[in-house]
């Protein structure tokens, strides 16, 4: 294919993916494609060189409101829209997308009138749309018919180096007589410097070229497939592509009466309800200190909104659309969670606007605090042993009173149902604030969603089940994040992804002690604490579903002189520092630590050693259990199929069936290494390699 044939072909692409054809530019465009060797003409048209890098390009020629090039000694101005891919680019140099003709200033596009209609008859109080460019101002108005200004760029209006406040196009055209409507990419609304360019157009639209008509098209944020959030950036010729004339009209028809000082009070009084979070493209709502999508915080605030004069009729100014614009508008980075801290707190130099919402409940005074025979002690008497109630107090006082993250976490047990488990998780959700309290299960915490996991001070995980193993793995994996990270990556709904504080407390309720996922949070910042062992220690009876005293009981946790006592009992109580404490390892706790999965991957690792040691090749998983049962004086060993072959994995073995069924039909093949040696003889073990085993099994193996 032809130079010129391949770039017809990227033009054609191009011109097409924004609705465009060649038809629709006229004698806004120059071709055949230009040559990425034509040094020359480069030169002659004011670009320099740099165009060098690319094949072909589209030179985008700016007219005058009589349809005519703006010439400057006999150069018509525009502007160069490589094609293609960027070659031979030197290092550290990077190719230009779009070129700007060297040392002149910029001009305005007037697209011409597809009816025919010339700029200088429009009658006055047209409605004229001011797009970023050239070909998003030739998209708007083949689609709406309305008159369209291009700029080159956002800030094309203006000329810092020529001391224009104001190109000069401004004093030959009555803007002044026009309904001015910019309408610029989506990312106005996360971009600062977008906001201030358009910021700076209606300023100077309004008091140096004197137009009483300045007004705004929103155009909003391209979402994700799944909806969670802003796809990319993208302009009035894509929302076409996807929209229709239809909905650009239905868009522009919506354009926002800009407001400048007069309306100084709107954005005093947003400044004071809200907050724009630049890292989430949302607003912080300050009274419930939680973001709000734009769209509700318009709803929530229309008490704010404004109605003016606009011509001969009057408009809707909403105080929400003037504080975006406005440069006084005031901003933090992100949004985060810190119990008990300040409405805005600094962290890794960004400031961040607090969720944190002050709940709970206070102490009583001094000297009222829980007493004997009171319905809230006498179930904790219930529920915990006297040494395990004052680690639990200190541990609810530590979450209550300080700011700073444990470093150990607690896992409440017990094998019989209806002990007090669940209330004890509404006690601390009654003390806390139910704000500060979050409830999770396994496959909650395998979701990719883990707000509620760090806008808490205490996370209760119950009945730590799973439903598949893969998701029991994943809340395994994301809990050592949890736990021993002070910083953890967040995923939310409606959210950009960020980073927040990792300082909640954690407890975890099972039924049963094999439950209990000690490979998932570490062995030395666990302890266990038994629920309803206190009714063995004090000889008492557990109470029957039928019993009054079960409504009782939860009905105090309602009741706030109740709480408050509870409160002053844990103020009054031991003071154990859980940000540095760690559990003393106890004989019992050293037995707890022994259940489940430790015991087995523990002897299994025994006999893996004395395989290596032995050049033991290959075993079957009978084997295995035989000599591991030898080891543990003939107990049954109680994990059987994926759970062993979990422990024998943990403990360092490995396996590949397919070299099981080769060497003799067995799918059960174990290796402590892979090693040239004679086979262990013992039990059930299999044979070694056969001789006519295929060659693909003894040149891996």
């Amino acid at each position: 294919m032809s130079l010129l044939d391949s770039g017809l072909v990227l033009r054609d692409k191009y011109l097409e993916a924004h609705g465009l054809d060649g038809r629709d530019f006229g004698l806004n465009y120059q071709y055949p494609p230009i040559p990425g060797t034509n040094w020359e003409w480069y030169k002659e048209h004011k670009f320099g060189t740099k165009g060098i890098y690319y094949r072909t390009g589209l030179f985008l020629i700016y007219l005058n409101p009589q349809g005519e090039p703006w010439l400057l000694d006999e150069v018509p101005y525009g502007v160069v829209r490589f094609l293609g891919e960027a070659r031979g680019v030197p290092e550290g140099e990077k190719a230009p997308k779009v070129l700007s003709q060297w040392g002149r200033r910029s001009e305005i596009h007037f697209e011409p009138m597809r009816d025919g209609t010339s700029w200088e008859s429009l009658p006055h109080g047209s409605k004229v749309i001011h797009c970023e460019s050239l070909v998003k101002a030739k998209a708007v108005h083949k689609a709406t018919g309305y008159p369209c200004i291009g700029y080159n760029g956002v800030s094309g209006f203006s000329s810092a180096k020529q001391g224009l406040e104001l190109i000069h196009q401004y004093t030959g055209f009555a803007f002044d007589k026009m309904e001015n409507v910019i309408l610029f990419d989506s990312d106005v609304h996360t971009n600062p410097l977008v906001q201030k360019a358009r910021q700076a157009l209606s300023h100077k639209l309004r008091h140096i070229a004197h137009c009483d008509k300045v007004s705004w098209v929103d155009l909003p944020q391209k979402i994700s497939a799944d909806g969670s959030a802003p796809a990319s950036n993208w302009g009035p010729d894509d929302y076409i592509m996807e929209f229709g004339a239809a909905g650009i009209k239905a868009l522009i028809e919506s354009a926002v009466p800009y407001q400048d000082e007069e309306f100084s009070e709107l954005v005093e009084a947003m400044n004071e309800r809200l907050r724009w979070v630049g890292g989430q493209n949302m607003v912080y709502d300050r009274k419930r200190r939680a973001l709000v999508k734009w769209a509700d915080a318009t709803l929530a605030f229309r008490n704010v909104n404004r109605v003016v004069p606009w011509g001969k009729v009057k408009r809707t100014v909403f105080g929400t659309d003037v504080w975006l614009a406005s440069e006084h508008r005031q901003a933090v980075d992100n949004v985060g969670y810190r119990y008990m801290a300040d409405e805005f707190f600094e962290r890794g130099g960004e400031t961040i606007a607090n969720e944190y919402v002050p709940d709970g409940v206070s102490p009583g005074p001094v000297g009222e605090g829980l007493k004997a025979g009171s319905v809230v002690m006498d179930m904790l008497t219930r529920l915990f042993k006297s040494d395990d109630l004052e680690l639990m107090r200190s541990y609810l006082k530590f979450l209550k009173f300080s700011t700073e993250k444990p470093t150990s976490y607690c896992v409440l047990w017990s094998n019989a149902r209806g002990v007090g488990k669940g209330w004890f998780t509404d006690l601390a959700r009654a003390l806390l604030g139910r704000r500060h309290v979050s409830t999770t299960t396994a496959d909650m915490l395998a979701e990719k969603y883990n707000l509620h996991t760090v806008n808490c001070r205490l996370l209760i995980a119950h009945e730590f089940q799973a439903s598949t193993s893969a998701n029991k793995k994943a809340a395994l994996n994301y809990l050592k994040t949890f736990v021993g990270d002070e910083v953890i990556a967040v995923r939310a709904m409606h959210r950009n992804p960020y980073s927040a504080e990792a300082r909640a407390g954690l407890i975890i309720t099972v039924n049963d002690k094999s439950e209990m996922p000690s490979d998932g949070l570490g062995d030395r910042r666990q302890w266990y604490i038994e629920g309803g062992a206190g009714l063995r220690e004090r000889g008492v009876d557990l109470w029957g579903p039928e019993d009054d005293n079960w409504n009782r009981v939860f009905r105090t946790l309602g009741d706030e002189g109740e709480m408050a006592a509870v409160c002053r009992w844990l103020a009054d109580g031991a003071d154990i520092d859980f940000q540095s404490w760690k559990p003393p390892m106890t004989e019992d706790r050293e037995e707890d630590l022994m259940l489940g999965q430790s015991v087995v991957v523990q002897i299994a690792h025994e006999v893996l050693v004395d395989a290596r040691a032995l050049g033991v090749r290959v075993m079957d998983a009978k084997a295995i259990r035989q000599l591991m049962l030898e080891r543990m004086d003939g107990q049954e060993i109680y994990l059987v199929g994926k759970a062993f072959g979990a422990a024998l994995k943990n403990a360092g073995w490995w396996t590949d069936k397919a070299y099981g069924r080769a060497i003799g039909g067995a799918t059960a093949a174990w290796f402590p290494q892979p090693v040239v040696g004679p086979c262990w003889g013992t039990g059930t073990v299999l044979k070694c390699l056969r001789e006519d085993a295929p060659k693909w099994v003894k040149g891996k193996y």
